[in-house]
């Protein structure tokens, strides 16, 4: 599977579930930006929550500026709806200030910034400091960033977003005002247009069940547990090999026919849930089916040394106690290629 993920519409990732989830799986994210020096800009309203999403965006996010060439190609693209004048409900004018957003006019070439002026796709909006800042219908900005998204993705940095079904759904009433054909569509995995090949990794989130974190489980502090699980190097390891698991099959998948493509999607699943539950079992035989408690005690046994006089022999007992508990974990762990699932220390992923 890529390594990498192109994420739009924004320049930051704000969604910590989509984050966290994203993070299970590639490497690192890209967020195209206006410049090199724009560091990637999350938005929480809640300051703590603000400050570990822009942590996880600073440490796993990169800026990505488009190139002139991918900057003409979006053009050619755009010019083909930016050419009609906009419907009135479209002109940044004449909508309320929830549904306007601003136009960041760095990221696409000039004439593609002249004509969406010319048209009246875009208007300036004057402030305060006699700065002026160019605003769009957000529905016409998920449709002119997505052409430049698609241009600046490729098979090993595919493009994904948090809200496929709101971003389609801007695309398609501006395209159907305009009286297109054809509108966009999504699978799991991203964006299918009229007469376009799927991707391999469309194939793959579409055809292969993955992991997702439970949404009514999720807080920060998940986010949290991933980031910190992203910087060990052995758990990190594990994420890795699951990975690796999952390029053989797509591998495999792409040497066989459509039909036996839903065959061998069903092979995996069930070998992923075997693969759990023998894990969970080695776990359990080696007396750690309780994972976060057994580390529980034995951390406030150890929080309780500093303060107060134990029996010695006690104390060296639960210490011997946690080396061996962690040695019994690792080499169970070192088994099973599904193994990433159980270093967040929270069974909260579920398979779908």
């Amino acid at each position: 599977m890529p390594a990498h993920a192109l994420y739009y519409p924004e320049w930051g990732i704000s969604d910590p579930l989509f984050l966290a989830e994203s993070l299970l799986y590639w490497d690192r994210l890209g967020c195209i930006v206006p410049d090199p020096d724009f560091r990637p800009n999350p938005w929480h309203k809640d300051q703590e929550v603000l400050a570990v999403l822009q942590e996880a965006n600073d440490r796993f996010v990169t800026p990505l500026v488009p190139t002139p060439e991918q900057k003409a190609r979006a053009h050619e693209r755009i010019k083909t709806f930016a050419e009609h004048e906009p419907p009135a409900w479209c002109r940044p004018k004449n909508l309320a200030p929830l549904h306007r957003t601003i136009f960041s006019a760095y990221k696409f070439a000039p004439e593609t910034v002249q004509l969406l002026r010319d048209h009246g796709w875009i208007t300036q909006f004057p402030q305060p400091n006699k700065l002026e800042i160019q605003l769009i219908a957000d529905a016409a900005a998920d449709l002119v960033i997505g052409a430049l998204a698609d241009e600046c993705s490729s098979s090993s940095m595919p493009p994904v977003t948090d809200d496929p079904g709101s971003f389609s759904s801007n695309c398609n009433l501006v395209l159907t005002e305009l009286g297109a054909q054809h509108g966009i569509s999504f699978k799991k995995a991203g964006v299918v247009r009229p007469g376009q090949e799927q991707s391999d990794f469309s194939l793959l989130l579409m055809k292969i069940p993955h992991l997702s974190l439970e949404q009514d489980r999720f807080d920060i502090e998940m986010l949290r547990r991933v980031l910190a699980a992203r910087e060990d190097p052995e758990i990190d390891g594990r994420r890795k090999a699951f990975q690796r698991k999952v390029d053989e099959y797509l591998q495999r998948m792409r040497a066989v026919e459509a039909p036996e493509m839903s065959v061998m999607a069903d092979e995996f699943r069930d070998e992923l849930n075997a693969d759990l539950e023998l894990l969970k079992r080695e776990l359990r035989r080696a007396g750690l089916g309780a994972l976060v408690s057994k580390e529980g005690i034995v951390a406030t046994v150890a929080a309780a040394l500093k303060g107060i006089t134990l029996d010695l022999g006690i104390a060296l007992g639960l210490v011997g106690e946690l080396f061996s508990y962690r040695t019994k974990r690792r080499e169970a762990f070192e088994k099973h290629w599904s193994s990433w699932i159980f270093s967040l220390e929270a069974p909260k992923l579920t398979v779908w």
